[in-house]
């Protein structure tokens, strides 16, 4: 879209925004963001551990609507002090895709083995379609954003040898909004994308499917939002459920 069609819609929408400068209304236009609403995500990381417990970590389900919140769950698990993570192994549709982008492991296993799975259920806010249209008439989805609630199902398993397995499991819930939608573009960006009846008409088409979650689109940009927090608040979580550090190097003779 050129800069000059997007003038347009900044002093359209700037009153609105309530933006200090265009560029920044600009930027805001070209861009697709998510804003954390509320979370139940740990403020900060588990402090640090003396003795870390050596672990062999499996991803399961690793598919489209859950790799981009495992990732940052495994690497939470690999960052926390409380673990030694030998080996890393990923069961699901794009496994291999995680395989070929970590490599060949060649550390020896570990006799303690840590499992976790994540179950993501999106859903939209009764208002998202109205947001759509006739929201696109005032920019809604520009300026005030779809609404959406992410709650995760996250379970591990932790299984040594000679001992009973445990488990454990963490919900963790992120209301957010999701401004400037790519795939809402075409016709909240009115002004400046064609024939304004044929805008319309596709927003009204379109707006429907904004009371759906759409994995594809939105999971990879709330990942990113929350990844770093996610990551450490499943490590705290799984380390309450650690064996004592002189029983796994008892099973690891």
């Amino acid at each position: 879209m050129k800069r000059g069609n997007l003038i347009i819609i900044v002093a359209l929408v700037s009153p609105l925004a309530g933006c200090a400068t265009t560029d920044r209304l600009v930027e805001e236009l070209v861009h697709e963001r998510i804003d954390i609403s509320s979370n139940d995500l740990d403020a900060a990381p588990p402090p640090p551990v003396a003795d870390p417990v050596r672990v062999d970590l499996t991803v399961t389900g690793y598919d489209a609507s859950t790799a981009p919140f495992l990732d940052a769950i495994a690497g939470g698990i690999e960052k926390d002090p409380a673990f030694s993570v030998a080996r890393v192994d990923y069961k699901g549709e794009w496994a291999t895709r995680a395989i070929a982008r970590r490599g060949v492991e060649t550390s020896a296993p570990s006799a303690t083995r840590l499992r976790i799975e994540c179950v993501p259920d999106g859903t939209a806010s009764a208002w998202n379609g109205l947001i759509a249209f006739p929201g696109m008439l005032p920019f809604l989805p520009i300026w005030l954003g779809y609404g959406w609630d992410m709650n995760l199902a996250v379970t591990w398993t932790i299984e040594r040898e000679g001992e009973r397995t445990v488990t454990g499991h963490r919900t963790v819930h992120v209301a957010f909004r999701e401004r400037n939608a790519h795939r809402s573009a075409v016709f909240h960006l009115w002004p400046t994308t064609g024939f304004v009846g044929v805008q319309f008409v596709m927003g009204l088409v379109l707006a429907p499917t904004f009371w759906s979650y759409d994995a594809e689109a939105t999971t990879p940009l709330l990942a990113e939002a929350i990844g770093p927090r996610l990551g450490w608040t499943i490590a705290g979580a799984v380390r309450k459920t650690l064996p004592p550090v002189e029983l796994v190097a008892r099973s690891e003779r």
